[in-house]
């Protein structure tokens, strides 16, 4: 039996995978026309897509050779070459994680093309998945790129990258003898995938010169790191980052010691050296280290990565913490969803955790969330917090119920403080224009407020799927905010400023004009300061986000 805080922790490390662990949002992409199938050649060889309806898709194509047996816990390097025309027409296996599929498997590495046409020299929109650094797909239906690319004139390309154990940790002993890498494979993965846009895209119709590139949740975090790297930055033109679960450790991610400590520990358990783990069967490699983490906090081996294990600060790929790093040179577009927390509390969330019943109950969550970074916090400190936060639902209209004030705390603690934080330091900097989101479209009933990663459906148009649709709504409101989200993203990735018809103009973000675009829907998107800062000021008055690991 789970206690409390094992589910409370367990629970969240799945919570940025409902949407890829759901099995509505498995199954092949299929072409909607009946058209002449494209080809076309690129480094590695020809490739034959599809014409899919008014676009056409490249699907399942290699980025980068097979990450497996001696390139297990490698940099990736550069796809092998093909002879003949090789079939892009349906999307690859997903990478193997924690949330398992009959089609998942460690040979994961390919990336899928939506183009408007094959002529053109369109800009390009690459986008990475979210799910905690340990779950999801690019080739997810969710993440289609036909609409996207249709309405935005955009080329859209997504990829898959490698997960867990085996894409976000690190060990001196598995330094690669060409670059002297040692970890961070997964980050290495998604900057590949960037360099095989550069010198492929134009094949499909895109600009080299012009790629923004957009990610959420784990993905939005990865996107805002590829942004202040300089090597990945020099490749980009913009980014947007959307509900990134920003890099803090020990709250988010291991730190280098403990990286190497785990690896140490599954060498042993399996009879083997570190450089050895490379021969152990990957699937059991991925369920020992699923169970490593799945224990209560108190009970880990490690002191850090307590929610969920992304990018290990301390290398080229990856130098220091997200709030520690030098603001992004290039435009950035920063997005937060109002209710972050509401995803946790879905009524079919993956692994649900129980609503609080009683006060009592919900300040010992409170006080569970925060000790997990802060193990000086007072339980006196938490309920002080939930006061803190009805006395701010009650000034501000909002609701306070018990499932609310969870949903906020978890939300803001997890997401939104970060979110926003880094965003103000990003803009007193002045590196570059930002424009700050807040996406206010709500879920369909019995589903609450507007959850984390419910802008993805909007920004890809598959919201009105059929399985999609009960959450989300197939109405004209969402038709209108899909397009809005669309034209806001594919204007910014056309000439760096977002705008949209019927969105009032929308001013970049600066440390005098602290000014948000609300994204809610006909006549109620509007610019105003972001909300609720009076609960992040609670926050920040127990340092969260500051704590070192």
């Amino acid at each position: 039996m789970l206690s409390r805080r094992t589910v409370l922790a367990s629970g969240l490390v799945l919570g940025f995978s409902a949407f890829s662990a759901h099995s509505a949002f498995r199954g092949a992409l299929r072409s909607a026309s009946g058209a002449a199938a494209p080809i076309v050649g690129i480094s590695t060889g020809s490739v034959r897509g599809l014409a899919d309806g008014s676009t056409l898709s490249f699907l399942g194509v290699p980025y980068a050779s097979a990450p497996v047996g001696a390139l297990r816990f490698r940099p990736p390097r550069p796809a092998k070459p093909w002879t003949g025309v090789r079939e892009a027409t349906a999307v690859g296996p997903q990478f193997l994680q924690i949330a398992r599929s009959d089609n998942e498997q460690e040979d994961a590495l390919t990336a899928n093309v939506w183009t408007p046409a094959l002529g053109g020299k369109a800009p390009v929109i690459l986008y990475i998945h979210g799910g905690g650094w340990m779950v999801g797909s690019g080739g997810l239906p969710l993440y289609h790129g036909e609409r996207l690319a249709q309405r935005s004139g955009c080329v859209v390309v997504t990829f898959n990258y490698r997960l867990g154990a085996f894409g976000f940790s690190a060990h001196p002993q598995l330094a690669d003898p060409e670059t002297g890498h040692d970890g961070n494979w997964g980050l290495a993965d998604q900057i590949a995938a960037l360099r095989w846009v550069r010198t492929n895209i134009a094949a499909f119709g895109g600009d080299p010169e012009n790629i923004t590139l957009v990610g959420t949740s784990a993905g939005g975090a990865s996107t805002w790191q590829l942004a202040v790297n300089p090597s990945s930055a020099a490749l980009l033109r913009r980014a947007v980052s959307i509900s990134p679960g920003h890099i803090w450790s020990p709250y988010v991610s291991l730190n280098r010691d403990d990286a190497a400590h785990v690896f140490d520990l599954a060498a042993a358990a399996f009879g083997t050296t570190v450089p050895g783990l490379r021969d152990v069967p990957a699937t059991m490699l991925r369920d020992w280290w699923g169970e490593a983490f799945g224990r209560p906090l108190g009970e880990r081996v490690v002191g850090s990565g307590r929610r969920y294990r992304g990018s290990i600060a301390g290398d080229e790929y990856f130098a220091v913490q997200d709030g520690e790093a030098p603001a992004p040179k290039i435009p950035m577009m920063v997005v937060h969803t109002s209710t972050e927390g509401s995803f946790f509390t879905d009524p079919d969330y993956i692994l649900p955790i129980p609503p609080p019943r009683n006060e009592a109950e919900l300040a010992d969550r409170f006080y569970d969330t925060l000790h997990e970074a802060l193990p000086s916090v007072s339980m006196a400190e938490a309920r002080d917090g939930v006061a803190a936060y009805r006395s701010a639902a009650r000034q501000e209209g909002r609701p306070d119920d018990l499932v609310s004030l969870w949903s906020e705390i978890v939300g803001d603690a997890t997401i939104r403080h970060q979110t926003l934080r880094i965003a103000q330091r990003t803009a007193a900097e002045r590196a570059a224009p930002m424009w700050v989101m807040e996406y206010a479209h709500p879920v369909q009933a019995p589903w609450r407020g507007v959850p984390h990663e419910a802008t993805s459906p909007f920004l890809f148009g598959t919201y009105q799927n059929s399985e999609l649709a009960r959450k989300f709504g197939s109405g004209e409101q969402e038709r209108h905010v899909s397009e809005t989200l669309m034209d806001l993203v594919g204007s910014f990735a056309k000439n760096s400023e977002p705008t949209a018809p019927g969105v009032p103009r929308w001013p970049a973000f600066t440390e005098e004009d602290q000014t948000a675009l609300v994204l809610a829907g006909p006549e109620r998107t509007e610019i105003r300061p972001p909300a609720k800062t009076s609960q992040l000021a609670f926050l920040d008055h127990l340092g969260w986000g500051n704590s070192a690991g």
